[in-house]
C-alpha cells in the first residue's frame, strides 16, 4: 500500500538533493523550473505553470523539458471538460516540438539519457492522445517509439527512475487492452502489456523517481480505479494527494468514482464523504467557470441522488434520479440508467405507489444489465421492496473507461 504524507509530498517536490537524483551539473539551473511547473500543473494553476515553463524555454531553449511540460498542460486542462478535443492541437504542437528539441540534443550527444527520456515521454503522451481519438495506428506507432526510446534512456542511465512512470502507464493500459495490442503487434514490435509489471514500475517511479513522483501517484490511483478495480487502494492513494492538491479536478473526479464504486462493490456507508467531495468539485467548477462535460454533469447528478437515497433522503433523491433517467431516455444510453430506474422503483414502493414502482422495475429491465440490477428488478416485480437491509444488494464495477459515464 502506498502512503505518502503531505509533508513527504512537499519534500519530493522541493527538497530532494540533486546529487541523489541523477541530475547533471548542466541541469541544476533548469530543475527548479520543472519542479515548480509540475507543482503548479497539479494545483491546476495553468497560467502560472505556463509562465514558469516559458521562462525555462527562454532560459534554456535547447532543453526539451520546458517543451515537454508545456505539452502536458493542455492534456491536464482537457480532463473532464466538454470539448476536450479542443486541446489536442496545442498538446500535439508542444510534444512534436519536444521530439524535435530532444532529437537535436541526442544528435549533439548520443549519451544524453535525459533527452531520450523526454523524447520517449513525448511519444507516450502523443500515443495517449491518439488513443483517446481512437486512432489506433498512430497510437501503436507512438507506443512503439516511446517504449524503445525510454529503454534507451534507462540503458544510458540506470538511475533515471522517472522512466518507470512511462513504462508503468504503458504496461497497465496495454495489459487491459489486449485485443487492440494484439492487432497492433501484427504491424509493430510493441510489447504485450503486463499490468502487474506496470504497477511495480509506477511504484518504482514513486519511490525512486525525481520528476515523476506526483504524476506516478496519480497514475497509480488511476490504474487501481479504472483497470484493477481495487477501489480502496485508489482511495488510499488519492487521500494524501488531495490533502496537498485539494482543488485538482482530476483527483477529485477519481476520488468520487473510487468511493462510489467501492460503495457498489463493498459498501462502507461512506455516502456523506462522497457528497462532500462532490460539493468540493462543484465549487471548484463554479469558481473557475469550467465547462464540465455533459457526461460528468449527468453522472454527478446521479451519484448525488443515489447517495441521498442511502441517506433516506428520498425527497431529494427522486428529482435527481428522474432527471437522469429522462436525460438518457432522450439521448444515448448510460449503463447507470437501469440502476437509476431500479432505485426509483424502490422509492415508489416505499411511498406505497406500487403502479409507478412496477413501471420503474420494467424500465430497468429494458436497460443495460449493470451488475445484478435486472435480477433485483425481477425480484421486486414479484414482491414489493420494503427495506434495503432485507434486499439483495446492488453490485457492479466500472467498465470501459473512459467511453462511458
Amino acid at each position: 500500500m502506498i502512503k505518502i504524507t503531505r509533508f513527504l509530498i512537499f519534500i519530493f517536490l522541493f527538497n530532494i538533493p540533486l546529487s541523489e537524483c541523477g541530475a547533471s551539473e548542466s541541469d541544476l539551473k533548469s530543475t527548479p523550473f520543472v519542479l515548480r511547473a509540475i507543482d503548479l500543473i497539479f494545483k491546476e494553476d495553468f497560467m502560472g505553470a505556463t509562465a514558469t515553463l516559458d521562462s525555462l524555454i527562454k532560459f534554456k531553449p535547447a532543453n526539451p523539458a520546458g517543451y515537454f511540460y508545456r505539452g502536458l498542460i493542455p492534456w491536464r486542462q482537457s480532463g473532464c471538460v466538454e470539448n476536450y478535443s479542443d486541446y489536442d492541437q496545442e498538446m500535439q504542437n508542444w510534444l512534436e516540438k519536444t521530439l524535435e528539441i530532444s532529437e537535436n540534443a541526442i544528435n549533439a550527444n548520443q549519451e544524453d539519457a535525459e533527452a531520450y527520456f523526454y523524447k520517449g515521454g513525448a511519444h507516450g503522451f502523443l500515443g495517449s492522445m491518439y488513443a483517446r481519438q481512437k486512432n489506433w495506428l498512430k497510437t501503436g506507432y507512438h507506443a512503439w517509439k516511446g517504449i524503445r526510446t525510454l529503454e534507451r534512456a534507462l540503458q544510458l542511465n540506470p538511475q533515471l527512475y522517472d522512466v518507470y512512470y512511462g513504462f508503468g502507464l504503458y504496461h497497465v493500459m496495454a495489459g487491459h487492452q489486449s485485443g487492440i495490442v494484439r492487432f497492433l503487434q501484427r504491424l509493430l514490435p510493441i510489447p504485450a502489456g503486463d499490468p502487474a509489471k506496470g504497477l511495480r514500475a509506477l511504484r518504482t517511479a514513486i519511490e525512486k523517481g525525481y520528476y515523476s513522483k506526483i504524476p506516478a501517484c496519480s497514475a497509480l490511483a488511476f490504474a487501481y480505479l479504472y483497470f484493477e478495480k481495487d477501489y480502496q487502494q485508489a482511495v488510499n492513494i488519492l487521500k494524501p494527494l488531495l490533502e496537498h492538491y485539494p482543488d485538482n479536478t482530476d483527483l477529485l473526479v477519481m476520488m468520487i468514482n473510487s468511493i462510489f464504486y467501492r460503495e457498489l462493490s463493498t459498501p462502507k456507508n461512506d455516502w456523506s464523504r462522497l457528497l462532500n467531495f462532490i460539493d468540493r468539485l462543484e465549487k471548484v467548477i463554479f469558481k473557475r467557470k469550467i465547462n464540465l462535460s455533459q457526461w460528468w454533469r449527468q453522472k454527478l447528478q446521479f451519484i448525488r441522488g443515489y447517495a441521498y437515497y442511502y441517506q433516506n433522503k428520498n425527497e431529494l433523491a427522486m428529482p435527481l434520479l428522474e432527471a437522469y433517467t429522462t436525460f438518457y431516455s432522450k439521448n444515448k444510453s448510460s449503463y447507470l440508467t437501469g440502476l437509476s430506474e431500479l432505485t426509483l422503483g424502490k422509492i415508489y414502493d416505499l411511498r406505497g405507489d406500487r403502479k409507478q414502482a412496477v413501471q420503474k422495475y420494467q424500465n430497468a429491465l429494458e436497460q443495460e444489465d449493470f451488475g445484478n440490477v435486472q435480477m433485483i428488478a425481477r425480484i421486486h416485480l414479484k414482491s414489493p421492496f420494503t427495506d434495503e437491509t432485507k434486499s439483495l444488494q446492488v453490485s457492479g464495477t466500472v467498465s470501459d473507461f473512459p467511453h462511458r459515464p
